[in-house]
């Protein structure tokens, strides 16, 4: 049960980082990426993007993040 209660914290916590991403489409890959669990290619095809694409956005993402944007 605290192993459940701990990752249900970091989720929260994730999801407070990405909604305060600027970038819309950013929220939405990482969103779609580390809360629904969607692999780089179903997010491709999702939002018609080739998978280049995503992944350029989503370290782009996950630097901001990690810069405290």
């Amino acid at each position: 049960d605290g192993i459940r209660r701990e990752l249900k914290e970091m989720r929260r916590e994730l999801k407070g980082e990405i909604e305060r991403l600027d970038d819309p489409l950013e929220r939405t890959v990482m969103e779609m990426r580390y809360l629904d669990g969607r692999s780089v290619r179903e997010i491709a095809y999702s939002l018609n993007y080739s998978e280049r694409w995503i992944f350029y956005r989503l370290s782009e993402a996950e630097g901001k993040i990690e810069a405290g944007a």
